[in-house]
């Protein structure tokens, strides 16, 4: 038989998985502009006029050719 204060004890320990969870994961984010470096050899963000690491100064153009770099590489590297 499931009594009541063992389902509201479940709740509660569910709750609070999750909020740690939700914590860690915010931590652990991934942003993109934190490994601009690995693509700086190939795309010279470097010697950019007034480059500043924001998503405002990466065009369209820039995201497609380190897609298309990070393909060529990985695939390099396991071939």
């Amino acid at each position: 038989m499931i009594m009541i204060a063992d389902v509201d004890r479940v709740e509660q320990q569910v709750a609070e998985e999750n909020t740690s969870f939700s914590c860690a994961r915010s931590q652990l984010e991934f942003r993109q502009l934190d490994y601009l470096w690995l693509f700086d050899p190939y795309m010279d963000f470097r010697k950019r006029e007034d480059f500043k690491l924001d998503d405002s100064m990466l065009s369209i153009n820039d995201y497609e050719r380190m897609r298309k770099l990070n393909r060529a590489l990985l695939t390099a590297f396991l071939a």
